[in-house]
């Protein structure tokens, strides 16, 4: 087996470790709490709304929709203010307290995306320079573009990290043809993330 067999199966064994444990426990609840929350009632935000969210959620890689957001929103606040009020019942002297939970709730998961798509964009950024240094190292060496774009993803284990695994692994089973078929499939979310990274890249 060469190198790049042996790099390619090490790449997809990474990827799989990867894909399993990259979005925190509070982000794999959150998608679950927008899909269950659009079988309770579909709720479709206003237009400009809706982009914002469709943007947030393009870059946070969040695998839920605008209506779903909005839904768990609306279902999440009124579920707790429904229970705040029965705890309202019993002990009166803690509503003014507990009154303001629900709303709170409510602003956190609202707003939710647009919080995972600044981090996002932050670890990208972050991550580029090391990407770039590590494609650069292995192209001085080798001129190969497989090989560069396989040591930098072997490397890094951020959004971009993830992403060059992922188009290796793409590449691999077919979903692909060549490699610059997977990465201009890419190049929209990584100019969402860092432009400056894509010119690099380029």
């Amino acid at each position: 087996m060469n190198l790049f067999q042996e790099l390619k199966q090490e790449i997809a064994y990474i990827l799989k470790q990867e894909e399993e444990s990259y979005k925190g426990k509070f982000a794999r609840l959150f998608e679950l709490g927008c899909k269950k929350s659009l079988s309770i009632i579909k709720l479709e935000p206003p237009a400009d709304l809706a982009e914002k969210l469709k943007k947030d959620i393009f870059v946070s890689e969040l695998d839920v929709t605008p209506a779903g957001v909005l839904s768990f929103t609306v279902v999440a606040t009124v579920g707790l203010l429904f229970l705040v009020s029965l705890i309202s019942l019993l002990a009166p002297g803690l509503t003014l307290f507990l009154i303001a939970i629900p709303f709170a709730v409510g602003y956190l998961i609202f707003t939710y995306p647009n919080y995972l798509a600044t981090v996002t964009k932050i670890r990208a950024a972050d991550e580029s320079i090391k990407v770039i240094l590590y494609m650069v190292i292995y192209l001085r060496l080798n001129p190969h573009m497989e090989g560069a774009v396989l040591f930098a993803a072997r490397h890094c284990h951020g959004p971009l990290g993830r992403d060059l695994k992922r188009i290796i692994w793409e590449v691999e089973v077919g979903k692909y043809k060549t490699l610059q078929e997977a990465i201009a499939a890419r190049v929209e979310k990584w100019l969402a993330w860092d432009k400056d990274f894509v010119e690099a890249f380029n």
